[in-house]
């Protein structure tokens, strides 16, 4: 087994937004015992992934960001393995983040799989170059736990398998409002003892009906709505209203990743008018929107999938990649 690659200087920060995203995810979530980040290096891009299960089994959050080499590496890396030059590890996210702090400085980096004391890590070997213009080296190791064949290939990040999950996700995405503003709203929703959040997502049918008649507005809009749930100890409940969130329409692209159409201004016939709803746990999406806080300048579209996930898609400014979050629902008669 051997992984090699240099890492592309300027786009060093990318890799470090996501990892603290992951990071931010990891520790809002409960049961952090159960929740697991991995890295899989497949042929063209590695996939960064962080699952979270609850106490019996049943799957609460992925998280995924599928990019391809040459938006983070110099050149292609030296990939080779038993399985099919796939190589999947496992580690904590948050030792990542010293190391990839160091690398925007540094001249070059270098990453690598070797081991240490019969540990496999993950390291980082970096050029830095001081103001006297002299050199020297730093090298940063992380612990990882290489994973056997069968668990790597079973490694599929949510929104791409098609057997479990794939066919369920809605073609319609609307965009979010401002996360700094939603995180507000659920900071107060807290302070009344919520635990629970119903997002509602209605098409703007008036917004619809003036479109028809003015040419110049072209986007389609919805409400999005947010309803704090009573607790038992209040009977406050916080209801807000987000108008004029804009409408995308998405397509699957290359098996591998969801991109906006650029239809995105294509009319919808009355059948295609939607209404969807769930509830959710206020610390879960509190999590969320404080990853999506992380990746600067990024833009975010989500919708409601027929099983109630959430499902997320956080756009990149400069690069051709995502990262898809997932999000069980919860039933609150079986909660309280």
């Amino acid at each position: 087994m051997r992984f090699k690659a240099t890492l592309l200087q300027r786009k060093s920060s990318i890799l470090l937004e996501c990892i603290q995203g992951f990071v931010k995810m990891m520790k809002g979530l409960p049961n952090k015992q159960n929740s697991r980040f991995y890295i899989k290096f497949e042929k063209n891009s590695l996939i960064l992934l962080l699952t979270s299960y609850c106490n019996w089994d049943e799957q609460i959050a992925d998280v995924s960001c599928r990019l391809k080499y040459e938006d983070v590496f110099f050149s292609e890396p030296v990939l080779e393995s038993k399985n099919e030059n796939i190589i999947g590890i496992s580690l904590n996210p948050e030792a990542l983040i010293l190391p990839l702090r160091s690398s925007i400085l540094a001249k070059e980096t270098t990453l690598r799989l070797s081991k240490r004391d019969s540990q496999n890590v993950l390291s980082f070997s970096m050029i830095i170059e001081t103001k006297k213009m002299s050199t020297f080296q730093l090298t940063h190791d992380c612990k990882v736990d290489v994973l056997k064949s069968k668990i790597t290939n079973e490694l599929i990040p949510l929104g791409e398998d098609g057997k479990r999950f794939g066919s369920e996700i809605p073609n319609t995405h609307f965009s979010l409002p401002p996360p700094k503003s939603l995180l507000r709203l659920f900071e107060k929703m807290k302070l009344v003892d919520s635990k629970y959040v119903e997002i509602e997502i209605v098409q703007d049918y008036n917004n619809e009906a003036q479109n028809n008649h003015d040419e110049g507005s072209k986007s389609q809009t919805c409400h999005f709505i947010c309803t704090s749930d009573k607790s038992l100890n209040s009977t406050v409940s916080i209801k807000t209203f987000f108008n004029n969130c804009i409408v995308f329409h998405t397509e699957n692209y290359d098996e591998s990743r969801m991109i906006i159409s650029q239809e995105q201004n294509r009319r919808t016939d009355e059948k295609e008018l939607f209404r969807v709803f769930a509830t959710f746990d206020i610390n879960h999406l509190m999590s969320v929107l404080q990853f999506s806080t992380t990746i600067s300048d990024s833009y975010c579209v989500a919708t409601i999938t027929q099983n109630k996930f959430l499902s997320m898609l956080i756009f990149f400014p400069n690069i051709e990649s995502q990262i898809s979050i997932f999000l069980a629902s919860v039933n609150t008669k079986t909660t309280e």
